[in-house]
């Protein structure tokens, strides 16, 4: 794969694997692509949209230096329309992986680059607590013309520290895209 931008062809492609309750879909994206299957309580349906706000804040923090062309072949583990999942996987193309580079808090005066810099980025997704107003679906709702309210939500982070994050996180380069 060429390393030099002028020659890029082809973007690089990084699968990422976390192992943790992340997951691209809020209940009601979710119910959309499974039969009209939400979750049974409001307390489930919360569980599930922080899963839903921890993966916008990891692709928030891959997209810091550079932007990924696109989000493809998502798959999540362990999710039903009342259970989080408890792994997902996705790949990001780059035009200009050389830009993935960041500095290693660790390591003072080290630079990341490539697959450790994207870790790292995915990582730090990961150790901050997210705080957003969202649009909740509440099946205990009485009111039956709108099953949605207005909710502040808090995703605790996933994990205290950025080490004990990478340790949950693989980043591949891949030659393709991958289905």
């Amino acid at each position: 794969m060429a390393t030099n931008a002028l020659n890029r062809l082809e973007p690089a492609y990084f699968i990422v694997d976390i192992t943790g309750a992340v997951d691209n879909l809020s209940p009601e994206f979710f119910a959309a692509e499974n039969s009209d299957t939400f979750p049974s309580t409001l307390a489930f349906s919360l569980g599930i949209e922080r899963t839903n706000m921890r993966y916008e804040e990891v692709i928030r923090a891959v997209s810091e230096n550079i932007q990924p062309l696109f989000t493809a072949a998502i798959a999540t583990t362990g999710r039903t329309e009342d259970v989080p999942a408890t792994a997902i996987q996705f790949t990001l193309p780059y035009d200009r992986p050389e830009y993935l580079s960041t500095e290693d808090e660790d390591n003072p005066g080290t630079t990341l680059t490539g697959v450790d810099a994207l870790t790292r980025y995915v990582a730090r997704g990961l150790v901050d607590d997210v705080v957003n107003n969202r649009q909740i679906y509440d099946p205990e709702t009485t009111d039956d013309s709108n099953t949605a309210q207005i909710l502040e939500v808090t995703a605790t982070k996933l994990y205290a520290d950025v080490s004990t994050a990478e340790g949950n996180i693989t980043v591949t380069e891949v030659a393709d895209l991958v289905d």
